[in-house]
C-alpha cells in the first residue's frame, strides 16, 4: 500500500505541479465542461424530453455512444501522436509480478481521460431513465475492455515476449474471442440478459489474464530515449521475420497491396449502399462474401507463391530435405498477409450482424480451401514473376477457376441444408492434397526448378 500511495501521491503531484501544468488543468476543466454539456443532450434526447425519437433511434444513439467510446480508447495512444507504455516500476525494484502488473493496471485510471469518460457516463444516467445501470454498466465495460486490448496491442508492438508460437496463438485466439464477445453483446445488440451479462464479465476476465500474461512475459528492453525507442520499433517491424516476406519483396508487396485494396473498396461499396440504399452491392450480399474472402489474396499472391519467392524456395530445398520444411516455410509466409485478411472480413462481418454466423462459416472453410490449393499450385504450376501487374498471367488459370468454383459453391449451404455436405468434403480433398504435396514434392521439384530458373531467366 504504501507504494501504491506513493505512486499516485506522484502522478497527482506533476499533475498539478509539473511542467505544463496550466495547460493539462485547463484541458480538464474543458473537456468536464463538454462531457456535462453532452451529458445532459444525451440524457434529454434519450429520455424524449427534448424531441421525440423512437425506440430503434434510441438504441442506435446509445450503440453509436458505445462504439465511440470502444474506438476513442482503443486508438487514444495511436493518435495524435504515438505514446509508448510507462515503466512506472523499475525491474530491479524487488516487486512480484502480480503486485506490479496490479498497481501498472491501477495508475492507468488516474489518467483524466477516464475521469471524463465517467463524468458523461455520469450525468446521462443521472439525466435519463432510459439510461439505467445495465446499459451504464455495459458503457463501462466496453472502456475498460478497449484499455486493456490497447495494452496487449502496445506490449506486442513495443516489446518482446517469452511467448511459445503455440503460446502466442492461443493467447491471440483467447483474446479474439473475448472481444468479439464484448463487442458483439455491448456495442452491436446492448443484450441484457443473464446470460449475455455472464458472458460480457467473462470475457472481460479473459482479457485482464491476457494482459497479465503477456505482460509477465516480456523480455526486458534496455533504457533508451522514446525518439531512438520508436526507431528501433518501426526497423523492428520492418526486419522481422514474417513482415519481411511483404515489405522486402517488390512484387509480393504490389499485389498484396492491391489484393487488400479491391477487398477494401468492394465492402466499402457494399457498406455505402446498405447505408443509403438498405441494397447490397450486385444486389446480393453472398455474392460480396465471395469478394471478402480469401479468394482474392490466394489469386492475386498465393496460387504461385514461389513465383515471387523462388530465391527462398531454392534456399529451402537446398538446406534441407523433403517437403514439410517447405511447407512449413510457406505457412509461415502466409501467415501475416492472411491474418490481416481475416480481421478486414471480420470488421465486415460485424458489420453485417445478421449474416455473421454464415460469414465466418463461409469465410474459415474457404481459408482451408485455399491455403491448401496454395501449397499444392505454387509447386506444380509455379511461374516466374517479372511484374506483379501485367497482362502476362502470373499464376495458373485452371487452379484458379478450381478455386473460385470451391468458394461459390459454399453459398448454396445458405440455401439448402444439404449442401453442407459440400464441409466434410472440401476438408478431405483439401487433406488429399497435402498428402499428394507431400507424396510427390520429390517429383515435382525438378520441374519447379526448370519453371522458376530456366524459363524465367
Amino acid at each position: 500500500m504504501n507504494l501504491i500511495s506513493f505512486l499516485f501521491k506522484s502522478r497527482i503531484k506533476f499533475y498539478f505541479t509539473g511542467k505544463g501544468a496550466t495547460s493539462r488543468i485547463l484541458g480538464l476543466i474543458g473537456f468536464s465542461f463538454l462531457a456535462i454539456f453532452y451529458g445532459f443532450v444525451i440524457g434529454f434526447f434519450l429520455d424524449n424530453s427534448y424531441r421525440e425519437i423512437n425506440g430503434f433511434d434510441r438504441f442506435n444513439l446509445i450503440r453509436g455512444i458505445n462504439l465511440f467510446v470502444f474506438v476513442s480508447t482503443l486508438t487514444r495512444a495511436y493518435l495524435p501522436s504515438y505514446k509508448p507504455k510507462m515503466d512506472l516500476i523499475s525491474s530491479v525494484y524487488p516487486v512480484s509480478l502480480v503486485r506490479r502488473f496490479f498497481i501498472d493496471w491501477l495508475m492507468d485510471f488516474l489518467y483524466p481521460y477516464f475521469f471524463v469518460f465517467l463524468l458523461f457516463f455520469s450525468v446521462v444516467k443521472a439525466t435519463s431513465t432510459i439510461y439505467d445501470l445495465s446499459y451504464f454498466f455495459q458503457s463501462l465495460i466496453v472502456l475498460l475492455s478497449a484499455h486493456i486490448i490497447r495494452r496487449i496491442i502496445q506490449t506486442f508492438a513495443e516489446r518482446k515476449t517469452e511467448l511459445k508460437f503455440f503460446e502466442f496463438i492461443l493467447i491471440i485466439s483467447a483474446a479474439l474471442v473475448s472481444s468479439f464477445v464484448l463487442i458483439q453483446n455491448n456495442v452491436l445488440k446492448l443484450n441484457h440478459n443473464f446470460l449475455s451479462l455472464a458472458l460480457t464479465f467473462a470475457s472481460y476476465i479473459t482479457l485482464s489474464v491476457v494482459d497479465y500474461i503477456v505482460s509477465s512475459s516480456v523480455i526486458e528492453l534496455k533504457r533508451v530515449s522514446t525518439q531512438r525507442r520508436n526507431t528501433l520499433l518501426q526497423k523492428e517491424i520492418f526486419n522481422s521475420f514474417y513482415t519481411s516476406f511483404i515489405f522486402k519483396n517488390r512484387a509480393a508487396r504490389k499485389s498484396i497491396l492491391v489484393a487488400f485494396l479491391l477487398k477494401v473498396v468492394i465492402m466499402l461499396l457494399d457498406l455505402v449502399m446498405m447505408a443509403h440504399n438498405n441494397a447490397h452491392l450486385f444486389d446480393n450480399i453472398y455474392v460480396v462474401f465471395i469478394y471478402v474472402s480469401p479468394l482474392i489474396l490466394y489469386s492475386y499472391v498465393y496460387s504461385n507463391t514461389w513465383g515471387f519467392y523462388r530465391t527462398l524456395w531454392l534456399t529451402v530445398d537446398k538446406c534441407t530435405s523433403g517437403f514439410k520444411p517447405l511447407f512449413l516455410m510457406q505457412m509461415k509466409i502466409m501467415i501475416l498477409p492472411f491474418t490481416i485478411d481475416l480481421l478486414l472480413a471480420s470488421v465486415y462481418f460485424f458489420l453485417n450482424a445478421s449474416d455473421m454466423a454464415f460469414g465466418f462459416l463461409f469465410y474459415f472453410v474457404s481459408l482451408v480451401i485455399v491455403i491448401c490449393l496454395s501449397i499444392y499450385s505454387s509447386v506444380v504450376a509455379a511461374r516466374y514473376v517479372e511484374k506483379p501487374l501485367s497482362f502476362r498471367a502470373n499464376s495458373s488459370v485452371a487452379f484458379r477457376m478450381i478455386s473460385v468454383f470451391a468458394v461459390m459453391s459454399l453459398i448454396l449451404i445458405k440455401y439448402y441444408s444439404i449442401a453442407l455436405l459440400l464441409i466434410p468434403i472440401y476438408l478431405i480433398a483439401s487433406f488429399v492434397i497435402i498428402q499428394l504435396s507431400f507424396r510427390n514434392y520429390d517429383i515435382y521439384k525438378y520441374n519447379l526448378f526448370e519453371k522458376l530458373f530456366k524459363s524465367g531467366a
